[in-house]
């Protein structure tokens, strides 16, 4: 009975928030994921396996600069750690690979619709930073690497409240 009283709870609250588009008002959204890889092949004479964590978390402000015009920015911060290696014939390799990777998100999105139903269009750019560090027996294949890059965004979305 607990569980399906939380289940109705959470599936009002879509049906409470109605999202403010006027000047003045603003939003926050913010994200943090976890995610784990593993694999295993064992194939006689040849195994191998593969390892990685990856993990995720961003946040973003806009605020109405004008009806139904939000302008706002965000930041994220990823991290990956991968293990790998393959043995065949009783030779082995072990490999790690570790990436870290950050950005900076710049917008401007413009609402249309009422009450229940809002569509927006939006577009902006984004900074980002990607450094990958490499360990093991394959690294002359897989040198470090940094990179910098600059990317145009485009951003559609309905929104049913």
């Amino acid at each position: 009975m607990k569980k399906l009283l939380l289940f109705t709870a959470i599936s009002a609250l879509p049906a409470l928030v109605v999202a403010q588009t006027e000047k003045g008002q603003g939003i926050w959204t913010g994200s943090a994921a976890f995610n784990f890889v593993s694999t295993k092949t064992d194939q006689g004479q040849a195994n191998s396996f593969y390892r990685m964590p990856q993990s995720r978390l961003s946040f973003s402000r806009g605020v109405f600069f004008k009806d139904n015009w939000l302008a706002g920015g965000g930041v994220s911060l990823g991290w990956q750690a991968a293990k790998y290696g393959v043995t065949i014939q009783n030779q082995s390799s072990d490999n790690h690979l570790s990436n870290l990777n950050a950005g900076l998100d710049g917008f401007v999105r413009r609402y249309w619709g009422k009450d229940k139903w809002r569509v927006f269009l939006g577009g902006g750019l984004t900074l980002g930073y990607e450094s990958a560090r490499y360990t093991g027996e394959s690294v002359n294949s897989n040198p470090d690497q940094d990179h910098f890059t600059i990317a145009p965004v485009f951003q559609a979305e309905p929104i049913i409240t």
